[in-house]
This record gives structure tokens, sequence and C-alpha cells, in this order.
């Protein structure tokens, strides 16, 4: 079945109650161009429309708050997500510094026992078989380090464009909530100047 459709729009609408929801209304319909009018018992101190601009500025402020706090938390969630990213880059960047640690003791020791090998004439055959057994493992061992390192290498350059785009992502939060508060608080009172619009001014008198 069809939902009915109106047979005219309104431009000025009224809204009965000026509570949480009531004043919720009123606050959208304002914001899609309607001339709202909000109505509630009369104060019963004070000007005759205080509690429906009480509840209504309330409400707004309300609004502002929750959505203040929402852009906080996701800008909270997203600090968290850098925070453990550079951890894993750090972690790379030492898993790094180790390998080449080991690299350069490897090095060193290959290049002391190939000098040791050679210039050595009182080994026996035997001995001289061990230590270039031994020389071929240490050889081994370095051309499985260069390739560690290489790996660890590609990994960090990825985990730091991935923490390049969290950098970039966090400091964007922190510009649009910034930018979210102002723009609320101007919000806030636009909605405020729509429903309680000031009066006209008098002409002077010719």
């Amino acid at each position: 079945m069809a939902s009915p459709t109106l047979p005219h729009s309104f431009d000025r609408v009224a809204v009965l109650g000026s509570g949480v929801m009531g004043s919720a209304i009123a606050c959208h319909l304002a914001q899609t161009g309607h001339d709202v009018l909000l109505l509630d018992l009369p104060a019963k101190e004070g000007p005759r429309n205080a509690v429906a601009d009480g509840e209504a500025v309330l409400h707004a402020e309300a609004v502002e708050q929750a959505e203040e706090e929402a852009a906080h938390e996701a800008t909270e969630a997203d600090e968290a997500l850098l925070n453990k990213q550079l951890e894993v880059e750090y972690a790379d960047q030492t898993e790094i510094t180790n390998i080449e640690a080991e690299i350069n003791a490897d090095k060193s020791f290959i290049e002391t026992l190939g000098k040791h090998i050679d210039a050595s004439d009182a080994l026996s055959d035997a001995e001289k078989a061990q230590l270039e057994a031994e020389l071929k493992a240490e050889e081994a061992d370095l051309a499985r380090l260069e390739e560690q390192l290489k790996e660890e290498q590609a990994k960090l350059k990825k985990d730091a464009e991935q923490g390049a785009s969290l950098r970039e992502k966090y400091a964007g939060d922190l510009a649009r909530e910034h930018y979210d508060e102002m723009e609320i608080s101007m919000d806030v009172n636009e909605m405020h100047n729509i429903l309680y619009p000031a009066p006209p001014k008098k002409e002077d008198a010719k």
C-alpha cells in the first residue's frame, strides 16, 4: 500500500510541548527551513515564554554536548591506534638495529677467520677443512641475516606508511573536532534565533 501524500506542503508549523521530543522536533523543522512556533504552558514566574525558551536551549546544548563527546571519542580512538602503530614501528626499528649488529659481527668474524685460514701454514688438512666448513656456515648465516634485514626493512616501510596515514587522520580529527565545536555553537545560536526571533524594530514616527 502506497504511503499517503500530503495535499500541500507546510511552511509554518506549531509544535505543542517544549520538552525533549517537542524541542527536538522544533529544532529539526527549523533547520529544514520551516517557520516554527514552539508552544508550552506559560511560566509561573518571569517571562511568559520562559519554559519553552529554556527547554529549547537545554535540548540544543545537550545535542551540542553529545556531538562534541562523539567527536572527542573518535579522536581518542584514533590516538590509541596511532600510539599502537608507533609501538609497532619502534619494534621494527629495534629488530633492524639488532640484525644489523649481528651482520656486522658475522662479517668481522668471517674476515678474521678467512685471514687465519690463509695465513696459517701449521694447520693440518683436517683442521683447515674444519675451519673452511665453519667459514661456509658463517657465510650462510650472513646471507640469511641479510635476507632477514631486507624483509624487516620492507615491513618497516609498510608500517611507516600506515603510520603516516594514521598521523594524517589524527591531525585531521583534531582540526575537525575544533572546527565542529565552533560550528555546533554557531548552529545552536542560529537555531535559537530562528525559534525565538527578536521582535521587529518599530519604525520611527514620521
